[in-house]
């Protein structure tokens, strides 16, 4: 018998996952028959998934997983932005271990191309690459601040993933990014790193347009 805590978890990582896909009905008595509890720990379950603002909960109609904040995204894409491209004088001045622990990123990045992972392993390598240029500048609490709401834009670059197919694309971005750092070209850098995070919001809202 699953406690309320698993079943939030196990929910939360569906949801970001896009397992449970944005506007999705979740239905409390299919989760009880799932988890075999009673309604109790999944309405406590749900609950905490109401105020991460990952479901929406419409009395008498029932609860939904939420639609991806689109302007949320738009502001932390603005302020990732904002960051990193005032990073790149020092990330053209690199450590001899910064460096290597992104080329062992970008080996990973190659695996993972070659042997077809998934969109998840990939965003997660993907992410782990920005990470470690973070760590290096000394610029860890910036870091931790925006991953405190991966919770939406998880979502969105999972979608990106899923529908552009533009894995290789991406890691050869990240290619040219440490290429960049070694030949110590910040204006370029900077112009690259601009493209590669706004990139995925404009393909997304162009493919929401379509879809209107």
């Amino acid at each position: 018998m699953a406690s309320s805590d698993e079943i939030y978890h196990t929910l939360r990582s569906e949801i970001l996952s896009l397992t449970l896909a944005p506007g999705q009905l979740i239905a409390e008595a299919e989760l009880a028959r799932r988890f075999g509890v009673s309604r109790t720990p999944v309405r406590t379950a749900l609950s905490r998934l109401q105020a991460d603002k990952l479901v929406e909960v419409f009395p008498q109609k029932g609860t939904y997983v939420a639609p991806v904040d689109w302007d949320f995204v738009r502001q932390l894409i603005y302020m990732r932005c904002a960051v990193e491209l005032r990073m790149a004088d020092q990330l053209c001045d690199p450590s001899p271990q910064m460096l290597e622990a992104l080329e062992r990123n970008l080996r990973h990045q190659a695996v993972l191309l070659a042997g077809g992972g998934t969109p998840m392993a990939y965003y997660q390598i993907d992410t782990s690459f920005h990470q470690i240029y973070f760590t290096h500048c000394g610029m860890e609490a910036v870091w931790r601040i925006f991953r405190q709401f991966h919770v939406h834009y998880t979502r969105f670059r999972l979608m990106d993933i899923q529908q552009s197919g533009l894995q290789a694309q991406f890691y050869e971005e990240h290619r040219e990014m440490v290429d960049l750092m070694k030949w110590h070209r910040p204006e370029q850098l900077r112009r690259l790193l601009q493209h590669h995070l706004e990139s995925g919001l404009e393909r997304q809202l162009l493919y929401r347009e379509e879809q209107e």
